[in-house]
């Protein structure tokens, strides 16, 4: 009895302990439950951490991992894309800045073109050499108008201008212009630069002086014609201007002594000098010098002889054709007949 007294205590006793160290067991398997579900959860939030981190250099949205990754690549794939468009798209608007660097180029080409007058070059230089002769006279003789005195008005004394053309009268002169002369013109009476302004010439021969060599200086002469030719351009803006010279006279000769005392040679080329210089200054390209006085003298210093009408002072009729036939060569190098068509 007491034997198997003894066995049951001990039966109890191992049960226990066999209790006791089940116990253990599944507190240790809970333990490394827990740990192992501590471990997952901590690697889950690395990996979130990471995918987070990620997520905030990619810019996605995304929660799952492997979502994230996928996405985050494809983020940075249309992130990429993204920047070549950009890029694409910065060339593109490069392109139109360039562009439009070329529509300023061609206004600004545009306001030179319209700002240009139709000769770009100073009415004293001519576009193309002088030729022998022209065949071009009677053109610009049908077309020409004349303003200045006697010497100028033999044109259409002789004959070679029309009537109605004249606008030349003796003892005008540059420095009476304004208050000297009467000209009929459509039945009123007017002045030299009146009647100007009403024919509006495209084509004017102005020829006045020899009524001012002896009463006015070199300069006083030139500023006064540089006074005509910009009242002439005031009043026709488009007018081609022949801007003439003095003719000389054959008053060295001794049987005009009394004459030549008033009409020296050298008055007159002091002011065709002086006369030269101020109109090239003007710098007009629709003023155009012609040196009648070399015409009329042959190329010497003094009247040719027979030039003169009786006096030495005044043109024989057909002088008046080698003015013309001259001055239509220098107005061929200007090209006149096809600024005038």
């Amino acid at each position: 009895m007491k034997k198997k007294l003894f066995a049951a205590v001990i039966s109890v006793c191992m049960a226990a302990f066999s209790l006791t160290a089940c116990g253990n067991e599944v507190k240790s398997s809970e333990d490394v439950s827990t740990a192992e579900q501590s471990t997952t959860t901590t690697t889950t939030s690395e990996t979130t951490t990471t995918t987070e981190s990620a997520k905030e250099a990619t810019g996605s949205l995304e929660t799952s991992p492997t979502t994230t990754t996928t996405t985050s690549e494809t983020t940075t794939s249309e992130s990429a894309t993204t920047t070549t468009k950009q890029a694409a798209t910065t060339t593109t608007t490069q392109k139109p800045a360039t562009t439009s660097k070329a529509p300023a180029s061609t206004a600004k080409s545009t306001a030179q073109s319209t700002t240009k007058p139709p000769v770009t070059q100073p009415a004293n230089v001519t576009t193309k050499p002088l030729a022998a002769s022209s065949q071009n006279v009677k053109f610009y003789q049908d077309r020409l108008y004349v303003a200045g005195d006697s010497v100028a008005y033999g044109f259409c004394a002789y004959g070679y201008i029309p009537y109605e053309h004249n606008i030349a009268q003796g003892s005008l002169a540059m420095r009476n212009y304004t208050s000297y002369g009467w000209f009929n013109v459509n039945g009123k009476q007017m002045r030299c630069m009146e009647a100007i302004a009403t024919y509006k010439p495209k084509l004017l021969y102005v020829s006045m002086g020899m009524n001012d060599i002896n009463l006015t200086s070199a300069q006083t002469y030139a500023n006064n014609y540089v006074g005509f030719l910009k009242q002439v351009r005031s009043k026709v803006p488009n007018c081609i201007i022949v801007a003439a010279n003095i003719t000389p006279t054959g008053l060295a000769r001794q049987s005009y002594s009394s004459l030549g005392a008033a009409f020296r040679v050298t008055d007159i080329r002091n002011c065709n000098a002086a006369m030269t210089a101020a109109v090239k200054a003007m710098n007009d390209p629709n003023i155009i010098l012609f040196d009648a006085y070399s015409v009329v003298s042959a190329g010497g210093t003094y009247m040719a002889d027979g030039y003169g009408a009786g006096d030495q002072l005044h043109l024989a009729g057909f002088v008046y054709q080698k003015l013309l036939d001259r001055l239509a060569v220098v107005l061929d190098s200007y090209g006149v007949k096809e600024r005038l068509s």
